[in-house]
């Protein structure tokens, strides 16, 4: 569990992730926030703007999932 303005990790992130601005480099779990962005996502991104850099769409506002 992760509660911030900002989360940033460089790295692996599990669990859940609050903040208004979520990065990581690998992200297994779910981001909540107004800007969600991770380059490898396994679960959920919930917020304004998603971001998965190695998706097959890297981008997708509100609701964002991979597996």
């Amino acid at each position: 569990l992760s509660i911030s303005l900002f989360n940033s990790v460089e790295s692996i992130s599990k669990g859940l992730e609050i903040g208004l601005f979520n990065t990581a480099l690998e992200h297994r779990g779910l981001q909540i926030g107004l800007l969600n962005y991770c380059e490898f996502l396994t679960g959920f991104q919930v917020g304004l703007i998603n971001i998965v850099t190695q998706s097959t769409v890297p981008f997708f506002p509100i609701v964002n999932f991979c597996f």
